[in-house]
């Protein structure tokens, strides 16, 4: 048997990303052990640890955390400060690397594009998202952390197979459907995501290269507009594209799905600066937007699932007033 090349604890590790980067991690001789509530069934291709332990029970989880050694640790499951303090005091000085996946809506609006790493955070001043802002406190627990080497991932949206959230089944769905719907601003601004195994293989790069800066890194592929992106995915079902270009500030007062839409901006293109990724750790994402949504409409071609109060892509009716056409 091949030994294994180091010890990677997960917390998460049985949703879409994690279970994909514990795939990734297995496909490339590591030993895993997840860390989760175990409430969402998960099945693997190869052996490993899992240990039920509830974040928001902080003694509990604290002592659970303290009992594991590892190389490094990917955490999935940051989301608030305090659930998040306790991970902290118990690996630091304990592992190699401590790996925080976090998200592109930490900075701060209106941005200057592409978004720099050093750009503004949200504060709660500014800023009533709880994601955003619980996101930004888990961050800022490991600012002045000497004792344990860091990395902040800053990720756009991510997507692929098997995602119960898909932003792509929505629109999958409308597609089908055969029915118009709209493209708020005719889809022209430009917006970046993140195939999931990008995600996973840069967690890697990241636990071999030793020795790294403890810091936040921007992580996204190539930038596309959305109108570049329900064109591929017409192509892929076989349907015919009846997006409607659409007056976003208009239609803002016309619908009550505005929050629910995938991909959904204002003003103008949206776009996080790679360039620390690119230089500085030598990776380029290598899965084409077409190749992506490609393994996304064949997973989930037949069913077409979307999960409830999750994204929602209305239906136009056919008198809609001609001024919000282009």
């Amino acid at each position: 048997m091949k030994s294994p090349r180091g010890h990677i604890i997960l917390l998460g590790g049985s949703g879409f990303a994690g279970k994909r980067i514990v795939e990734i991690l297995l496909d490339n001789s590591y030993d895993v052990t997840t860390v989760n509530r175990g409430v969402t069934k998960v099945s693997y291709s190869k052996e490993v640890r899992r240990i039920f332990s509830d974040r928001k029970s902080l003694a509990s989880f604290y002592k659970t955390l303290c009992s594991l050694n590892g190389d490094a640790v990917i955490d999935l499951s940051a989301y608030r400060g305090k659930y998040t303090r306790p991970v902290i005091k118990a690996f630091r000085g304990r592992v190699g690397r401590y790996i925080q996946i976090g998200t592109a809506s930490v900075y701060q609006l209106p941005v200057l594009t592409p978004v720099k790493e050093t750009w503004s955070l949200v504060s709660p001043d500014v800023c009533d998202d709880k994601y955003a802002l619980g996101k930004v406190a888990c961050e800022k627990i490991l600012e002045h952390i000497d004792d344990l080497s860091w990395t902040v991932l800053r990720v756009p949206a991510i997507y692929g197979p098997g995602d119960p959230h898909s932003r792509e089944n929505a629109f999958m769905k409308a597609i089908v459907r055969g029915r118009s719907f709209p493209l708020p601003d005719g889809g022209k601004w430009f917006i970046q995501n993140l195939y999931v195994d990008e995600l996973a293989y840069f967690c890697l790069k990241i636990i071999e290269a030793g020795n790294v800066k403890s810091e936040a890194i921007n992580l996204a592929g190539k930038p596309f507009t959305l109108k570049q992106y329900i064109e591929i995915l017409c192509k892929l079902l076989g349907h015919e594209n009846r997006s409607i270009e659409v007056d976003t500030y208009e239609l803002l007062s016309k619908t009550r799905y505005w929050d629910c839409y995938p991909y959904f901006m204002t003003g103008g293109n949206y776009l996080i600066d790679t360039m620390k990724m690119r230089q500085s750790y030598d990776f380029v994402p290598k899965t084409r937007l077409e190749d992506g949504l490609k393994m996304c409409v064949r997973s989930n071609k037949e069913g077409l699932q979307v999960h409830k109060n999750c994204w929602q892509v209305p239906m136009m009716k056919e008198n809609i007033p001609h001024s919000l056409i282009y």
